[in-house]
């Protein structure tokens, strides 16, 4: 996994909860990196796993409630580190309709290794879209909070059904209101 989602995810700890929630954290969760990360390096996921782990132990909050709120973090931060994404994009169907043909293509040009999800979306009418999500790490939470960023981001009020499919892929049927 990529660096950046380490570092960025500490970031967040150290923003929304302290420097004392994010020692306590690294401390505790007795990690190979002990905690330092380069945001163009590459570690192991269960790394992350255990740093998520230990922040919902810590903080008592459900994992997935907290790679949601990552995801909102991180949507932020794409927002204003790459603007170039958002250059043109008038509609947040756009805007997620381009991660896999355009963002995910971007990040491969910088970080080959890298492991992506790959999404597929459909729309099934101006304001219904369904995005099929496929990861093996299991971070459908931290896309659900990406999307409802995007979302929020365009002012659209918005309903979104998050199904599991049988392959293991993660269905998310969006709508706008």
């Amino acid at each position: 996994m990529k660096g950046i989602i380490f570092t960025e995810f500490l970031e967040m700890v150290e923003k929304d909860y302290g420097f004392e929630v994010l020692n306590r954290l690294i401390d505790n969760s007795n990690l190979p990196s002990s905690g330092v990360y380069s945001g163009v390096g590459t570690y192991d996921y269960k790394e992350f796993t255990s740093l998520l782990l230990g922040l919902s132990e810590v903080l008592d909050l459900d994992p997935n409630r907290l790679l949601k709120k990552f995801g909102y973090h991180v949507f932020e931060t794409f927002r204003s580190n790459y603007s170039v994404f958002f250059e043109n994009v008038n509609h947040p169907f756009q805007l997620l309709e381009q991660v896999d043909s355009h963002v995910h293509k971007e990040v491969l040009k910088l970080y080959p290794d890298a492991q992506l999800p790959k999404f597929n979306t459909v729309r099934r009418a101006e304001n219904k879209m369904d995005m099929l999500y496929d990861s093996t790490r299991r971070m459908e939470y931290f896309a659900l909070g990406l999307i409802e960023a995007s979302l929020s981001h365009f002012k659209k009020e918005f309903s979104i059904e998050m199904t599991e499919e049988i392959d293991g892929k993660v269905l998310f049927k969006i709508e706008l209101k």
